[in-house]
């Protein structure tokens, strides 16, 4: 939108209207194409940004743990997603997601899961509480053909660890 392209044709020898008609619907399907493939491209990265804001910058401080996580996407962008929620100096909330499909409905649905669990998860309320909240939340919100598995912990000083695993792959925890 906003630009114009002017595209000129010569024609040598005899116009044949039927070749020319072909011609130009073949180069008004290729330039359509192209258009196309600009518009995915940018809604591909905007989703990768989406994806890539939910992740933590840092890995929290918490007494006596080493904690990193990194995220690999498969492709430009997934619905692959971790995030660390500090409750507490005695707890800290650990998430890990995976929205079905990729690209921009992915990355919007792994979203709303992280805002959700950093809106409503806190010490007072049982991880059953909050995953099950948030479950109600986001089905009300996505799409019937849309869903996301996740691990959600908290970690105790103590390494005593009480989770939720809604669907995700078991978690490996490292001493």
């Amino acid at each position: 939108e906003g630009n114009t392209h002017v595209f000129a044709f010569s024609v040598r020898g005899e116009i044949k209207e039927e070749s020319i008609l072909y011609s130009l619907t073949a180069v008004r399907h290729v330039i359509s194409l192209k258009l196309e493939q600009r518009h995915m491209a940018s809604a591909m990265e905007e989703a990768r940004l989406i994806q890539e804001s939910l992740l933590p910058a840092l890995s929290p401080v918490f007494a006596g743990f080493d904690i990193a996580g990194r995220s690999c996407p498969a492709e430009i962008v997934g619905g692959d997603l971790f995030d660390y929620l500090p409750l507490s100096d005695r707890l800290l909330g650990i998430a890990i997601a995976d929205a079905s499909g990729h690209g921009l409905q992915a990355a919007l649905l792994a979203r709303d899961v992280i805002t959700g669990l950093r809106m409503g998860g806190c010490e007072e309320l049982a991880i059953a509480t909050i995953v099950e909240r948030l479950n109600g939340v986001i089905h009300r919100a996505a799409l019937s053909s849309r869903f996301i598995s996740l691990f959600y912990a908290h970690v105790h000083p103590d390494g005593a660890l009480d989770y939720c695993n809604a669907g995700q792959s078991p978690p490996l925890l490292l001493h």
